[in-house]
């Protein structure tokens, strides 16, 4: 029983969603309630995903496209969003996410509703580590 919940795919899966957790944590210690990581989160997946699987990118290239993608996709949401507060900043970012949603679930060319097949390049090692690293810099940052 516990073999199988230790397995890589668990490991990485669960490493995913807590970092995408403490994205919302950093949003929350701003004061500030936004529900688009997800969205900027996929966004990034969705580029890494594409370069190794369709373009032979090795994984580290390929997750700083991701980055720069979700970066991008940040400023132009980000700076039309300033305007907003409160409940509307969480009305513009659910919008935001649903919109992203639909549209990757639309584009056959990263696979639709199904996803992108073939993803390689992480290990469950790799993703762990990601996660004690993420985890102490906020560790350090939320005591500063």
């Amino acid at each position: 029983m516990i073999a199988n919940l230790l397995n890589g795919d668990n490991v990485v899966f669960t490493g995913v969603n807590i970092i995408l957790a403490w994205g919302v944590y950093l949003s929350l210690m701003t004061g500030t309630l936004t529900f688009a990581m997800a969205a900027f989160m996929a966004i990034g997946a969705y580029v890494a995903g594409v370069l190794t699987v369709n373009f032979g990118w090795p994984l580290a290239p390929a997750a700083l496209a991701g980055m720069a993608a979700c970066f991008f996709g940040g400023l132009m949401v980000g700076f039309p969003a300033l305007r907003v507060r409160g409940l509307l900043l969480m009305l513009v970012t659910t919008g935001v996410t649903f919109s992203v949603q639909v549209g990757i679930e639309n584009i056959e060319y990263v696979g639709g509703v199904q996803g992108i097949r073939g993803l390689s390049g992480t290990t469950p090692a790799l993703v762990a580590g990601s996660v004690f690293v993420i985890g102490g810099l906020l560790w350090i940052l939320s005591h500063t």
